[in-house]
């Protein structure tokens, strides 16, 4: 799908790789809209440095809460806007294991990495179903696909962000629509800042084939492309400069 001049829909779009892939979005024609939870400050800014052409528009969401998530697409209904990108990247770390993890953590975690994006497709998707055009991106990550020690929640959850992805990329094949996903793996974000200099150093010397942190914007790059790939759906595209290719 050619992006000029169509609606994108970033969720934790204020920092990270979601300012990233707003300003790529934009920078390739298209509209923003971004939704922030804690980086109000950031989105402004972020608005502030797009083209008018971008007509930015940033929403208060707690994508945790399904009543924020209606209220995002209802004000988007409103003004009029058809949204014809959904990139669904909030998230945040979650660390510890399943034995320290209580019920509570469990519940939090689906919501904010599992519920949310499948809560925002609904929301969206009849617009799509309509016109015969949309593209959902789901932001998974490398951990879905490897037994990562001390992140016993954050692996599970981005692992079924990706089998979602496969699920609704069938449900919304016919109707012209589709859903791919990506999964990063050490991004020099603030998710990785936190790493121990050894953290570091072992990553880039041992781990990580290409021996570097991959970059927010190198991620955004591959989001714009998938969503102007018209015959990819149902994928899962690894950006972790060669990390998982290790797996036997």
């Amino acid at each position: 799908m050619d992006v000029k001049d169509r609606w994108a829909l970033v969720t934790g779009g204020s920092r990270g790789i979601g300012a990233a892939t707003v300003r790529e979005l934009a920078a390739r024609g298209a509209k923003v809209a971004i939704t922030w939870h804690t980086g109000e400050h950031e989105a402004a800014e972020l608005s502030r440095s797009l083209p008018t052409s971008a007509e930015p528009l940033a929403l208060a969401c707690d994508v945790r809460r399904p009543g924020d998530i209606d209220r995002v697409a209802a004000e988007v209904r409103a003004r009029g806007i058809e949204i014809d990108v959904l990139v669904n990247n909030a998230g945040t770390p979650i660390r510890g294991t399943f034995e320290d993890a209580t019920a509570e953590q469990w519940d939090d975690a689906f919501a904010l990495h599992v519920r949310a994006p499948a809560l925002f497709a609904k929301a969206i998707a009849p617009g799509m179903r309509s016109r015969g055009r949309g593209v959902i991106v789901n932001v998974g990550s490398v951990a879905g696909l490897r037994g990562v020690p001390g992140i016993t929640m954050y692996c599970t959850v981005k692992g079924a962000v990706i089998q979602m992805t496969r699920a609704m990329a069938r449900d919304l094949a016919d109707a012209g629509v589709r859903v791919v996903c990506v999964s990063p793996g050490i991004i020099r974000t603030d998710f990785h800042r936190a790493m121990s200099a050894e953290q570091k150093k072992l990553n880039e010397e041992k781990r990580i084939p290409l021996h570097r942190e991959g970059r927010p914007e190198e991620v955004a790059r591959i989001i714009a492309a998938l969503v102007e790939a018209d015959y990819i759906t149902g994928e899962n595209v690894t950006i972790d400069g060669g990390l998982t290719m290790r797996i036997a």
